[in-house]
């Protein structure tokens, strides 16, 4: 088994953490979060990741990196509100539901939380989670790169339906769900 360069150094604490992801993405524009934070707060490696998170996007912004965060809520029926709505996922997910100057797509089972200058590429996503317009597809046709915080790629990928929908995967079916999008506060 490979290790990362998190794996390798248990005495690293959430500034080289933060040098790291920013060194890895200073060649993008966009990032794509998916992350596990529980190992580094196990191994105490982040000890208040509220702190952590906010000196890591702070740091993103000022490179002019935007961030995708998935906030993805698995809504199927009944209504789906970008601003009211939480999130099934990840920490990540739940800080970043709660911070000012965010947007959130409109997709109700696979919504992303966008932070920095181009957050706006999340407006006007498609219907389709992983077709023509989804942020995934978005994604393809700028500089981005998708990083796994945390979070072994064996573990999960949502990203890979994107490439298996554009493959034409027959194994894949596309389903239409009957869901109420609001994005109205007082709703």
């Amino acid at each position: 088994m490979v290790k990362n360069k998190f794996e390798t150094n248990k005495m690293m604490d959430d500034d080289a953490i933060i040098k790291t992801v920013c060194k890895l993405a200073e060649k993008y524009n966009f990032i794509y979060f998916t992350s596990d934070m529980r190992g580094f707060l196990y191994n105490q490696l982040i000890i208040n990741y509220a702190n952590f998170y906010e000196k890591l996007f702070s740091s993103l912004n000022k490179m002019k990196i935007t961030s995708i965060i998935p906030s993805y809520t698995y809504t199927k029926n009944g209504n789906f509100n970008i601003y009211k709505t939480k999130s099934k996922l990840s920490l990540l997910s739940k800080w970043s539901f709660n911070q000012k100057n965010i947007i959130r797509s409109e997709h109700p089972l696979f919504s992303c939380i966008g932070i920095g200058e181009n957050k706006k590429i999340l407006k006007n996503i498609g219907k389709s989670a992983f077709g023509k317009n989804s942020i995934f597809d978005k994604l393809y046709y700028e500089k981005s790169c998708l990083l796994h915080l945390g979070r072994p790629l064996e573990l999960g990928n949502t990203s890979i339906h994107y490439v298996e929908q554009l493959a034409g995967a027959t194994y894949r079916i596309n389903k239409k769900f009957k869901t109420k999008v609001y994005d109205k506060i007082n709703i």
